[in-house]
């Protein structure tokens, strides 16, 4: 779960990269007032192609969902996860004129018969026109072999016109590969792909581990966010587990203070995979 850093104060759109509703998935999103006074705006679901969604929340339907939150308290939103067919696309959280933006973020929530198996937090993302991201590829992931996992991503288009993002695979050690590519994301739209699907991508090994850039030069840029999908080794049939993984800005200035992982588990099944990265390129 996300801490909100309360220096940080904005009134920009918020834009989540993805929620999932329907088939088995429902999402809930958070609102957190860090601030002293009241804040009003917004919420809204937008579908693939970019259009508005309606989307039953709390038991009503409507495409737009208005908030009011007291000083230093929080609000949520729950879709109904009711629907037969899984909704995909891109959350939005506006402020009303005057107000900041509230911290934002998503939880998705996979079920299969009404056992929960997965749930990850999606973020609120800024634009920006650059990122890099840790990538993985490992088994077979075609056939659901067990343990076998991949690296998705989802990324919103919050420009009014189309984008194309270009993506770039390197290695480990910084070195180019011969894999490249780029997608289409319409305007207002959102797209969500594993590795393997992206034109380019296609023959990327089974075992892999390298660094995905994600560029468009589409103004304000595209809020992307790492998706790392397994499946664990349930039997007979396994389940698919997700967790997010951060895609960091490359124009964003390089810190020189010590960072700090607040938590780590090894033994009694537990094991830790540490990921260092270097987001920009010098």
């Amino acid at each position: 779960m996300p801490v909100s850093d309360l220096s940080v104060s904005t009134s920009e759109t918020a834009y989540i990269p993805d929620f999932a509703d329907g088939s088995g998935w429902s999402t809930q999103v958070v609102l957190v007032n860090t601030s002293d006074g009241v804040l009003t705006g917004s919420t809204q679901f937008f579908g693939q192609t970019g259009q508005a969604l309606t989307v039953t929340v709390d038991g009503q339907s409507a495409t737009r969902f208005d908030y009011s939150i007291p000083a230093r308290t929080s609000k949520t939103f729950q879709t109904a996860g009711s629907a037969t067919v899984t909704t995909v696309g891109s959350i939005r959280v506006s402020p009303g004129s005057g107000s900041r933006t509230p911290a934002a973020f998503a939880v998705l929530t996979s079920r299969r018969n009404n056992v929960t198996v997965s749930e990850i937090t999606v973020e609120a993302v800024k634009p920006v026109a650059s990122n890099r991201m840790y990538v993985e590829n490992s088994g077979n992931w075609g056939a659901q072999e067990s343990g076998s996992l991949q690296t998705a991503f989802a990324a919103v288009n919050p420009s009014s016109s189309a984008m194309t993002l270009s993506l770039e695979l390197t290695g480990m050690d910084g070195t180019a590969s011969s894999f490249t590519g780029s997608v289409s994301i319409p305007a207002q739209g959102q797209i969500v792909t594993v590795l393997n699907q992206v034109q380019g991508f296609s023959s990327l090994p089974n075992s892999f581990q390298g660094i995905l850039r994600v560029s468009t030069s589409t103004s304000p840029g595209v809020s992307v966010v790492g998706i790392r999908a397994r499946y664990n080794e349930r039997s007979p049939a396994p389940d698919y587990i997700l967790a997010t993984v951060p895609a960091m800005n490359e124009a964003a200035a390089p810190s020189t203070a010590d960072l700090l992982i607040p938590n780590i588990a090894d033994s009694g099944g537990y094991t830790t995979q540490f990921v260092l990265l270097g987001g920009s390129t010098a």
